[in-house]
């Protein structure tokens, strides 16, 4: 393919760098959105951008995080990008903070001040259970609810399951802090949490002996290690994230659906033995508090039938929809300072090749359920796909409600 120029940018800029290099230009953009957009699609219609390349100029027409944005997309287009103005990687210019080493925007002043009153202890966001806080910010114990983190600390520390300290609670008539019921997951972020041990850790600072301890330090330990050879004889981990987890209710009792993975062994009649995993979805009331009675449903099959409803032409439209916030997230990143180019420049191009193999799996020749299974068995594989198709669903879907035989399904306008 013959080499191919174009220009984004001042045009007097641009006319003035094509004299110097004696470079003519095969098509001029203004450097706004609109303007990029425009080349984007010029750059399709070319379908082969080998040998094309891209002058910037881009002046003060697009906010520097649209720049950021616009030039990943160029870049992950693979066409090659080249500074009208100075010497250097256009984007690598672009990402560099106008003012060393000064926060980028607002945002980012406000975090290096919560930062900074992390690290004299002073509590920010929600306050833990069985804490207050004190006259001067920081952390002062609670006395009734104090009471109830050591009875569950405790009741773990003799040897009691999560499920059991819940129900043991509930039994007993105490409530959280907002009325309710307590449920597994509430207990096993308490059980998790360093700050009973006088620990407070917020803004990558981390602060020891802050506030009153109301857990011995070599307890908190015994039950961390206590609570990890639960999970690996249950057969948990880390494993693979949920598609629908948090999204999809219960029909019966409005909670929402979580998923459940669970491992089961078993000995035959001729003594070997068997294991199998099982991944579900289940009512969050049921699972974690025992107030619903809803039974669970597969999780392949429920991921199916909600990516049926989409349907294949919706998923695919919103893959771009979902490229485009990540690659917003990238810029936004990207102009705060705190990752470096090469890093937001390498996350770009893995996005663009992991959303070409979504789009290449919805063009799977044969029925829309190879497809869809196709698409569920990329996801499974790679982490990154996971997470991208989940933003594809939560761009499409408004509402999933599940029943004991069917799951109702809308579709965002």
């Amino acid at each position: 393919m013959a080499s191919i120029l174009f220009g984004v940018g001042d045009r007097r800029d641009l006319d003035r760098a094509a004299e110097q290099s004696n470079e003519p230009f095969d098509g001029m953009y203004a450097a706004t959105e609109d303007g990029f957009w425009a080349l984007r699609q010029r750059l399709i219609e070319e379908k082969e951008t080998a040998g094309v390349s891209v002058m910037i100029s881009p002046g003060d027409r697009i906010p520097r995080i649209r720049l950021i944005e616009e030039l990943l997309r160029l870049e992950a287009m693979g066409v090659e990008l080249v500074s009208a103005e100075a010497a250097g990687h256009p984007l690598e210019i672009a990402l560099t903070p106008e003012n060393g080493n000064a926060p980028s925007d607002r945002g980012e002043v406000i975090r290096q001040s919560m930062a900074r009153k992390a690290l004299r202890g002073v509590v920010l966001g929600r306050i833990p259970y069985g804490y207050k806080t004190g006259e001067h910010g920081q952390l002062e114990e609670h006395p009734e609810e104090a009471t109830v983190v050591k009875i569950i600390f405790g009741l773990a520390a003799q040897g009691k399951g999560i499920r059991a300290i819940a129900a043991e609670l509930n039994s007993r008539g105490l409530r959280t802090r907002r009325g309710g019921a307590w449920s597994i997951v509430t207990i096993r972020d308490m059980l998790r949490n360093r700050v009973y041990t006088g620990a407070y850790n917020r803004f990558g600072a981390r602060v020891a002996g802050n506030h009153p301890a109301l857990v011995a330090t070599p307890l908190f330990r015994e039950i961390q290690e206590r609570l990890d050879e639960r999970a690996k004889r249950a057969g948990y981990g880390a494993g693979r994230p949920y598609l629908l987890s948090g999204t999809a209710i219960c029909s019966a009792c409005g909670s929402h659906m979580v998923g459940v993975t669970r491992r089961q062994s078993w000995t035959r009649n001729d003594g070997s033995s068997g294991s199998n995993t099982y991944r579900y979805y289940q009512c969050e009331a049921a699972t974690n508090q025992g107030r619903c009675s809803y039974h669970t449903r597969r999780a392949r099959d429920l991921d199916a039938a909600v990516l049926a409803r989409v349907g294949l032409d919706g998923i695919a439209s919103r893959i771009e929809a979902a490229v485009d916030l990540r690659i917003s997230n990238l810029a936004r990143e990207a102009a705060k300072g705190r990752t470096r180019a090469e890093d937001i420049r390498s996350a770009a191009q893995l996005l663009f090749h992991e959303a070409g193999r979504l789009r290449d799996a919805t063009r799977t020749h044969g029925s829309a359920s190879v497809a869809i299974d196709s698409l569920l068995q990329l996801a499974d594989d790679d982490m990154a796909l996971h997470s991208l198709l989940r933003d594809v669903v939560l761009l499409a879907v408004s509402r999933i409600v599940v029943g004991e035989k069917d799951a109702r399904v809308a579709l965002k306008k």
